[in-house]
């Protein structure tokens, strides 16, 4: 399994963890993200990876509503990179993105 796809499972496992059983609550978000951002970057820093990363991640309670995101990184191709899982249960979504940067 390369990096990206291991990454990837991180991210999976600590959204289902926290997310899993959960109903959409504004006032829960900011502790949900926190929640899933630390326990991401735990897990990161276990690998030992020569990476530096940066973790996001958002959720937004499903509905009529629309949201777009975009990003840009100015970085070595051959050696940075990220990846991006999208969660979602049957009342929001959670997508989360990590960064890592070679140091």
């Amino acid at each position: 399994m390369d990096k990206v796809e291991e990454i990837k499972d991180i991210i999976k496992e600590c959204s289902n963890e926290i997310l899993q059983k959960k109903k959409y609550q504004h006032a829960m978000v900011n502790r949900w993200t926190t929640v899933i951002i630390d326990k991401i970057l735990g897990e990161l820093n276990q690998k030992k990876y020569k990476f530096k990363y940066v973790v996001t991640s958002m959720i937004i309670q499903k509905g009529n509503t629309g949201m777009h995101s975009s990003t840009s990184c100015y970085w070595d191709n051959s050696l940075d990179g990220n990846c991006s899982y999208r969660w979602e249960n049957d009342n929001m979504y959670c997508i989360t993105s990590v960064y890592g940067l070679t140091y």
